[in-house]
């Protein structure tokens, strides 16, 4: 794996850097593990990638940015987590540090960002009514769609490159009633061995039992944005299949909860990578005060966020 662990070493560097960006990172990764003998581990690069669908016809570097080598570190053991194991505290106390500067379900409507370092103006639609917020810098980490975008005011430079993603679905659903066994977890495969395994999405691609007994967790992956009821529906079929390939009790599940993570996944043609997009969109850093972080800029591993978001703040405070 020595050559393909290079590779992936190079996502973090070739993103936002000169050109040209290794053609092995813009083959399909089905290509990718076959030129560098992974078969054996593409389920496994499949199910890590939490939120990818249909890994194998993705451009190899959209997936390592799921599977980098902060990735690959922690799996040896290089990981950090909250001693309460609880990944919501950091958000209770920033909010808490943040008070009522913090504007909850809240959404931009309209934004004035003028050329140069003049600040920048937003109009945030919340609950209790519109606000007009002023700033001298902005820091945007949402997924930067071109409908996110939108109410940014873009310029034409701006337009053309948030133009140019498309993004996958992901969702989780907790539901009741499922009529599985406690003490078993639930993944998702075909019998292809020539996909190595990894199932065909959209679909649910795995269901758990979460520490509340009957209650289910489960994910579902889809290469495209798709509906609240597809998701639930297929959910719902997912089990009951399961139910009669189990011979377990037979019944119609119940969603108690529903929570949808799209737009997920950013991505972009090859072409476009090969004609220097992560260079523009880095390249959008400090214009019109304002300044980008996220999961679209880097990695969707959070410790890489952090550290790229830290990276920045000295431009921010500056």
């Amino acid at each position: 794996m020595g050559p393909a662990v290079g590779q992936i070493s190079l996502v973090g560097r070739y993103l936002g850097r000169p050109q040209p960006v290794p053609a092995d990172l813009l083959l399909p990764f089905g290509e990718f593990i076959v030129k560098y003998n992974l078969t054996d581990l593409a389920y496994y690069i499949y199910f890590s990638t939490s939120g990818l669908s249909n890994p194998l016809q993705q451009l190899t570097i959209n997936v390592m940015k799921m599977v980098d080598q902060a990735y690959v570190d922690e799996s040896k053991g290089g990981g950090l987590g909250t001693a309460n194991h609880d990944n919501s505290e950091i958000y209770v106390k920033a909010l808490a540090e943040l008070g009522s500067s913090a504007l909850l379900s809240s959404t931009v409507t309209a934004a004035s960002r003028p050329v140069g370092n003049s600040g920048v103006k937003l109009v945030v639609k919340t609950p209790s009514g519109s606000r007009l917020i002023k700033a001298n810098k902005l820091l945007i980490t949402i997924p930067p769609t071109l409908g996110n975008m939108k109410p940014f005011a873009l310029n034409n430079e701006e337009n053309n490159l948030f133009s140019q993603s498309t993004y996958m679905g992901y969702y989780t659903i907790l539901l009741n009633n499922t009529g599985l066994p406690s003490g078993y977890e639930w993944i998702n495969a075909n019998d292809s061995f020539s996909t190595y395994n990894i199932p065909e999405l959209p679909d649910a691609c795995q269901i758990v039992e979460t520490r509340i007994s009957g209650l289910f967790y489960a994910w579902y992956r889809s290469p495209v944005s798709v509906t609240q009821r597809e998701v639930e529906a297929s959910t719902i079929a997912a089990i009951q299949k399961l139910q009669k390939a189990g011979n377990y009790t037979t019944t119609t599940p119940t969603v108690v909860e529903y929570r949808s993570h799209t737009p997920f996944k950013l991505k972009v043609s090859a072409d476009a990578i090969g004609n220097g997009f992560y260079e523009e969109l880095y390249g959008l850093q400090g214009k019109r005060s304002t300044w980008y972080a996220g999961a679209a800029m880097v990695s969707h591993n959070a410790g890489v966020i952090w550290n790229f978001t830290n990276a920045l703040l000295p431009n921010l405070a500056g």
